[in-house]
Formats: structure tokens, C-alpha cells, sequence
């Protein structure tokens, strides 16, 4: 099994697009798609320990929970703040499974949409693709651009392309967009975190295989929302 779930970390090839079913895991009966991966393999949660050490660039937390607990640190975001990017630590255990582990990972800074300047009143026509572009203000590696239109309560499609940070623009292909119906509802998205983890990195301890770390954004950021895709 290890192998497959190292492929969940893997990042699509820069510059490529797939278009996929959206499903909203807000909506009644959704669920995140690891969780729901998770779920059909029959997992047995590992006691690490009940007390863990959150190190954030701006704070330091301690936290008690148990197995299978989701724990919210800050109801607000306060503790994390406005601009996420930096080194985080997280310090557990032992347990009765797992033992004592540390835990690193960096957030990369995000970059600043800039094109199409905004929404209103934007028309795409999918047949000739959409140039969008963005400052990367810093921000290197792979990034998530995604457009998500909705075809019922909950679920939709959505254009799912990986783009270089460092590159400052891209146009997204007509094939991808071509895939999309036509919609008056559309939405862009683009930073670390909206589609797969912003972050991951792989961790040690005694009684794991794989330890795995991640960073993931619920709240998503909408640069562009509301256009028109023909």
C-alpha cells in the first residue's frame, strides 16, 4: 500500500490539465477524497499519544486529542493568520502505537492573481482557451489553477491544471475548457492548498511505516468568481 499512497504526494506535470468530477465536501454526504480513500481500505486508527506541539512562523499551540479526533485550533484562523506561508513543527507522542515523532514542513509564499483583471462582465469562449497570470511575489514550485462549474446541488466539474509559480502566466487549454459546459457560474481558483495539500513532507517514528505531514487550505481562495464560460 505504501506505494500508492506516496503517489497521492505526487504533483501532475507542470503546464498539463485533466478535467474531473467536482464534488463539494461541504455538501450533505460529502467527504474529503483521502478520507473517503481512507475509508475503503478498512484503516484501524494508531494511538500516538494525546498531547502534540503545533509550531506555527507567528505561535506555538499545545493540543490534547485522541485517535481519530479533528481538533480546531483557531475558529477565526488567528493562529495561523493571513499570510500562511513559513515553517511549521509538529512534536507528539509516544503512544501506545506510535512513538515519540517531530514532524517538519514548509508552506510556500502564495502568488497574486492578476489576469483577468476581474469578473464582471468576463466572457470566456472555451474553443480559444483563457491566458490568465498572476505575480509570484516569491513563490516557486507547482501550483494548483483550477476552474469549477457547478451541473447540480454539490458536484459539477472541473478543469484541474498544475502551472510553475515562477512562470507568471498560462493559458489554459481549449481542450480543458471545451470539457467544461457552458456556464454563467464559473469559478477560478489558484494558490498552494485548493485542489492537494499546499505542503507535504514524510516523517519517521517507531511503530510507523510512513508518516506523512500535511498542509491543507478549507477555506479556498476565489481570485475569480461568477464569469461566463461559452
Amino acid at each position: 500500500m505504501q506505494p500508492f499512497l506516496l503517489s497521492y504526494l505526487d504533483q501532475p506535470p507542470a503546464g498539463t490539465c485533466s478535467v474531473v468530477p467536482f464534488h463539494d465536501p461541504t455538501a450533505a454526504g460529502a467527504e474529503f477524497p483521502i478520507l473517503t480513500f481512507l475509508s475503503k481500505l478498512g484503516t484501524v486508527p494508531l494511538d500516538a499519544g494525546s498531547s502534540f506541539t503545533i509550531t506555527a512562523p507567528r505561535a506555538t499551540t499545545t493540543v490534547a486529542a485522541n485517535s481519530v479526533d479533528w481538533v480546531v485550533i483557531s475558529p477565526t484562523g488567528a493562529f495561523i493568520g493571513s499570510f500562511p506561508n513559513g515553517a511549521y513543527t509538529f512534536k507528539g507522542g509516544p503512544g501506545n502505537d506510535v512513538g515519540a515523532f517531530t514532524a517538519q514542513l514548509t508552506v510556500s509564499p502564495a502568488p497574486t492573481f492578476t489576469s483577468p483583471a476581474s469578473s464582471n462582465g468576463l466572457v470566456v469562449t472555451r474553443r480559444l482557451g483563457m491566458a490568465v497570470a498572476w505575480n509570484p511575489g516569491g513563490a516557486t514550485g507547482p501550483i494548483p489553477l483550477a476552474l469549477m462549474n457547478h451541473v447540480g446541488t454539490g458536484s459539477g466539474r472541473t478543469a484541474n491544471c498544475t502551472v510553475l509559480a515562477s512562470d507568471g502566466s498560462f493559458t489554459i487549454p481549449p481542450y480543458a475548457l471545451l470539457a467544461l459546459p457552458p456556464t454563467n457560474g464559473t469559478i477560478l481558483t489558484f494558490r498552494p492548498g485548493d485542489v492537494r495539500p499546499a505542503a507535504s513532507a514524510l516523517f519517521s517514528a517507531s511503530g510507523l511505516n510512513l508518516g506523512i505531514v500535511q498542509a491543507t487550505f478549507l477555506i479556498i481562495d476565489l481570485p475569480r468568481q461568477g464569469f461566463s464560460l461559452q
